[in-house]
């Protein structure tokens, strides 16, 4: 239970911590709400090493909320928003390479993000306004490290085909 629920008050109410102060705090109040609703989720995770040094590694992620509040009703979330994405993951592959010197470890990792959306919760998301479309990212990594083990050296590239992706995304009129 997250406390009341304060509608309409333009500055932090008397009995919250800012309200209490005197005189009362200024600070812009703003609206909160938790309702009953179901969060299920499932996530994988495997590594496995094929070939001695090949190692290999996915991951899955899957989320899925359902609210408990009917349309209309403080609390209501909309089924098609996703504040978090419904599907997400990564492959990841590296190699292990003995030199005399020290060892070298290349790794290429594959990334996914599924779609996501920033509109008003108890309403459709629209798109393109309102719905983060999925992106896919590669990212690469080459590491050195010397033969004792006390140091190493890494040369890394996020986002190595410079792949354009919104973060966010807001209305394009108001």
């Amino acid at each position: 239970d997250p406390g009341p629920i304060f509608q309409g008050v333009p500055t932090c109410p008397p009995g919250t911590p800012l309200g209490n102060t005197t005189p009362p705090s200024s600070f812009l109040w703003f609206f909160y709400t938790s309702a009953p609703g179901e969060a299920k989720g499932l996530e994988l995770e495997a590594t496995a090493t094929p070939v001695q040094g090949l190692d290999l590694s996915a991951t899955l992620g899957y989320y899925k909320y359902t609210t408990g509040v009917a349309p209309g009703q403080d609390g209501y979330i909309h089924p098609s928003v996703r504040e978090q994405p419904q599907l997400s993951g990564a492959l990841g592959a590296q190699y292990t390479l003995q030199l005399g010197g020290g060892t070298l470890v290349p790794r290429l990792d594959l990334f996914h993000q599924g779609e996501r959306t920033n509109g008003p919760q108890n309403q459709l998301q629209r798109k393109p306004d309102n719905i983060i479309p999925s992106y896919n990212t590669v990212n690469a990594r080459v590491t050195y490290m010397s033969a004792d083990r006390k140091w190493s050296a890494s040369l890394a590239a996020d986002n190595l085909f410079d792949k354009f992706y919104y973060s966010t995304v807001g209305a394009s009129t108001t």
